[in-house]
């Protein structure tokens, strides 16, 4: 009884120790009001201009030269930075995509299977866990009135608290992986304040211990993103080919997020494009479409719905790493009125991966890869 007792304090003490430690080495906390992970769809206000997969005006890239602020701890972080009245002019500058030990903060750390702080999971020291703080002011287009705004980081940072005209609006860890967060409820017309709180480490950290360079910041760029209520929201296309490798076994699924208080009625549309690219006006040129397919949806309030595509091909291309044939899916979804709300568009290569007696097989035939990168950089 009595060892009972002292195993149900060690839960409580250890429970009560787990809340009231930081974000940042809590494993019970690794997102807070972070959007699913997706794949990287650009939204297009039309089928032709995600065929063309130019600038979109439903895009707006915030990248660039942000104010900074670096500390060797998370403590010693300017406090109340992230508010609208803050005086930051005394601050630097750091380059978003940027590396922060590159340019004057910190230093970069190259290791294997040595952890590069004191080993106690999930904790990292506190008198050493590097901390960046920025800030970056960023308009949204008047076109972009009733939609609702995405902000989108190609690649996060170890751990980070997201701020939007002085008011929170979420939590990240995940070092390379896109995030993203729906800011439409902070954001107003003309100017808008971002602010960012990072760290170099956290409890995520100790599954990075492999021998490549630790370096914090943005490897990649930020970016904004402007939808409607009925959007999509993710697409998964499968190009397989048959047993003879000559014909296509072609399966797209599209995911449709309402987050209308309202049923949405409409259609999603998937067309197949032969096209090829011209290098002269670096664009894709249309030749023909393949495959066009429509159904119908019916969306509930704040709802998703998953919609499955399927069609057998005959004689298609046939996409190798000697030959890398491809098409072009382009999905749209429109309204009950057949008016386009969205659409985007993704290369699409049928291609047949197999292994048989321990061969790796590409359409059939054996494939030799040869590794080239081992945790560089470029």
């Amino acid at each position: 009884m009595r060892r009972l007792f002292a195993a149900i304090c060690a839960l409580v003490v250890a429970t009560v120790a787990m809340a009231q430690d930081p974000y940042w080495e809590n494993p019970e906390m690794f997102a807070e009001n972070r959007l699913p992970a997706r794949a990287t769809l650009v939204p297009y206000p039309t089928a032709d201009e995600a065929f063309a997969r130019g600038e979109s005006s439903l895009v707006k890239d915030i990248s660039g030269e942000w104010r900074f602020h670096w500390t060797a701890t998370p403590a010693e972080r300017p406090d109340g930075f992230w508010a609208v009245e803050y005086n930051d002019e005394a601050w630097g500058t750091m380059a978003v995509p940027g590396n922060w030990e590159l340019n004057g903060y910190g230093y970069p750390i190259y290791t294997n299977v040595t952890y590069p702080f004191p080993k106690n999971p999930p904790y990292i020291p506190h008198d050493d866990n590097p901390t960046g703080c920025y800030r970056h002011t960023f308009d949204i287009p008047a076109t972009w009135d009733g939609r609702r705004i995405i902000l989108h980081f190609e690649s996060g940072l170890a751990a980070m608290h997201i701020w939007v005209n002085g008011e929170k609006v979420g939590y990240s860890e995940g070092t390379k992986s896109a995030v993203e967060f729906d800011i439409t409820p902070y954001v107003k017309q003309g100017s808008n304040l971002l602010a960012i709180e990072g760290y170099r480490w956290c409890d995520g950290s100790y599954l990075e211990d492999q021998d490549f360079w630790r370096l914090s910041g943005f490897d990649r760029g930020v970016k904004l993103y402007a939808v409607g209520k009925a959007r999509i929201a993710d697409m998964q296309v499968v190009a397989d080919l048959d047993a003879t490798y000559t014909n296509g076994l072609y399966n797209a699924t599209v995911s449709v997020h309402n987050t209308d208080a309202n049923l949405f009625k409409g259609f999603v549309e998937i067309s197949l494009v032969k096209g090829r690219f011209n290098h002269q006006t670096q664009k894709f040129v249309y030749e023909k479409a393949v495959v066009m397919l429509s159904k119908s949806v019916k969306v509930a309030p704040n709802g998703t719905l998953n919609v499955d595509f399927s069609r057998e091909l005959y004689g298609v291309d046939v996409w190798s790493h000697e030959n890398p044939k491809l098409y072009t899916t382009i999905v749209t979804l429109t309204d009950n009125k057949g008016r386009v709300l969205e659409s985007s568009a993704c290369n699409t290569g049928f291609r047949k991966v197999e292994i048989k007696d321990a061969q790796l097989l590409l359409n059939g035939k054996p494939l030799m890869i040869n590794g080239v990168n081992i945790h560089e950089h470029n």
